[in-house]
């Protein structure tokens, strides 16, 4: 199996509203997932989860990516 295949597989079985939430509180709201972005100082939730694209953006620093660049960000990795 090929790198990319292993990472497809990896992204395939986490899912990013269960990761996220472990380091930020998301509330329901139409089809996303909205929260206080963790990545700058953030008073009211600019971050929104896409459950169905396993992405999320902050619509105020345009933070954004997938699982894998959420869990190295907020690790500083």
């Amino acid at each position: 199996m090929d790198n990319q295949n292993v990472i497809n597989e990896i992204r395939s079985k986490i899912n990013i509203v269960e990761l996220i939430s472990e380091y930020v509180p998301l509330s329901k709201k139409g089809q996303y997932y909205w929260g206080k972005c963790p990545f700058h100082n953030d008073n009211n939730p600019s971050m929104s989860v896409d459950e169905k694209r396993q992405t999320y953006i902050c619509w105020r620093c345009h933070n954004s990516g997938n699982v894998f660049n959420f869990y190295q960000e907020i690790n500083n990795l």
